[in-house]
């Protein structure tokens, strides 16, 4: 259905309820239907967002969500859904109108009625009068069903009767509408089930945690990894020119401590930068790792990883590992590398600013930068620095790999399957909007009891969780 003209529907029957007493006064007392209403509004917003869709020119989300929290007297939180189709916002308004039609007998009819529409309208039909709560207000109290204890008993066995809504995700009223394929436990949207997926995580997780703890381990041992030069005797004996040892003395800078990360150019992990650095990954490994350990909550995560996950570990690793690259330098030039490091470090301190400025001060001081780096090796643990560097490299390369085998073995989008159980569902809630009935063709879901093995599973888990909180309280 064109957008612009679901979005007109939306408006007229919410409009067209709140022209009339009954729906209005039952919308106090009726939960089912307080919620389609605000879920209609929810709507409205979903495709005056993401669709940019309008009726008389004009956006009305907001003068219904006004209208809806004066007449129901109460705080709303209206919220855009995430992601929503528009034939599941269809499928809301379907459902809204044969929920009316069953209850109330209002049909679709009297909700698509063509009227004159304006704010003021509709800010003014936001009341109730006594003489419609009187006159359409029933409260009925239910009498609980009376069981003879010694010849029937009630079904109490929580899997069983909660196996349809957690295959569905939501509760079925009478009458209700089915929910999207899409949303629907039993539907699996991709080619293969593969069994090892479990494994592929735990392994990537374990390779993530590795991976954050060399870093770590990396970053603390160059920073600490230090020795004490002096600024004046020291460059000078290198065999530096004066006029660097000037800039020392013009500072008042006699000693300085010179630690390994600042020989192979990398910030010192107590800089603001790497801290955040730090935090982010710290916060990017719980999140991931839980994210990747922790239970399936949909049937079709057992077999499949979110594409997403893997793709932003790489980009995170390269982020992070981007921090250490002048180890990386170091660990593959060698002396030569250091040598330009310190070169530039040097040169800048002395003021050169442009680069063939620093390339020509590295020339002109090359002996002393020798002299420089070879003192330093001696003071400075060049060996201890490589092994725990290739540590950390051979922990980053295994991350890297896995999330290489994950993206080739993770189960790709069956489209054609996507493709028709969307027309499935067209056909499905045409027919509903005629007054037919329609059966989706069932070979678009997964076998049943196969679902229901994985949902009890995951209903015992819940409620054995459920039992050891009540237990600890």
């Amino acid at each position: 259905m064109e957008v612009n003209k679901l979005y007109e529907i939306l408006v007229k029957n919410l409009s067209n309820t709140f022209k009339s007493d009954i729906l209005k006064v039952k919308s106090l007392e009726n939960k089912i239907l307080k919620d389609q209403l605000i879920l209609m509004v929810d709507n409205m917003l979903s495709l005056e967002i993401d669709h940019k869709a309008t009726f008389l020119d004009e956006k009305w989300s907001r003068v219904f969500g006004k209208a809806l929290v004066n007449l129901l007297k109460e705080k709303i939180k209206f919220e855009k859904p995430d992601n929503k189709q528009v034939d599941e916002i269809l499928a809301d308004v379907t459902f809204f109108q044969t929920f009316c039609f069953n209850n109330y007998k209002i049909d679709r009819e009297t909700l698509n009625l063509e009227h004159e529409i304006s704010a003021d309208l509709i800010k003014g039909l936001a009341v109730i009068s006594e003489e419609a709560k009187s006159l359409h207000s029933e409260k009925i109290e239910v009498e609980p069903e009376v069981v003879d204890k010694e010849k029937e008993k009630p079904n109490t066995d929580s899997n069983s009767n909660n196996f349809q809504d957690n295959l569905n995700g939501n509760q079925f009223f009478n009458n209700n509408i089915k929910i999207h394929p899409f949303q629907d436990q039993r539907f699996y949207p991709y080619t293969s089930k593969p069994k090892y997926t479990k494994y592929l995580k735990f392994i990537l997780a374990g390779f993530i945690g590795l991976f954050i703890v060399f870093y770590l381990i990396t970053h603390v041992f160059i920073t600490l990894n230090s020795t004490v030069v002096n600024n004046y005797d020291d460059f000078t004996n290198w065999g530096f020119n004066s006029s660097l040892t000037n800039v020392f003395k013009e500072k008042n800078f006699e000693y300085s401590k010179w630690t390994m990360a600042t020989t192979v150019g990398v910030l010192p992990i107590s800089g603001v930068l790497s801290i955040i650095t730090i935090i982010l990954l710290i916060f990017f490994g719980a999140y991931t790792i839980y994210i990747l350990v922790q239970s399936p909550k949909f049937y079709k995560d057992k077999f499949h990883i979110q594409t997403l996950l893997p793709i932003f570990t790489i980009v995170f690793i390269f982020f992070v590992s981007y921090n250490l690259m002048g180890l990386f330098m170091f660990a593959f030039k060698g002396d030569d590398y250091i040598k330009t490091s310190i070169g530039s470090l040097l040169a800048k301190v002395e003021g050169k600013t442009s680069q063939n400025d620093i390339n020509d001060w590295i020339k002109s001081n090359s002996t002393a930068l020798n002299n420089m780096v070879s003192y330093l090796k001696s003071k400075l643990s060049y060996s201890q620095t490589k092994a725990i560097f290739w540590v950390y490299f051979v922990s980053t390369l295994f991350c890297i790999i896995q999330v290489i085998i994950i993206l080739i073995l993770n189960p790709r989008l069956d489209k054609e399957k996507m493709m028709k159980a969307k027309l499935e569902y067209e056909n499905y809630i045409n027919a509903a909007m005629q007054g037919k009935s329609y059966e989706m063709d069932s070979t678009l879901f997964e076998p049943e009891e196969e679902v229901k093995e994985f949902v009890d599973w995951l209903n015992n888990k819940k409620n054995k969780k459920n039992k050891d909180e009540k237990d600890n309280n």
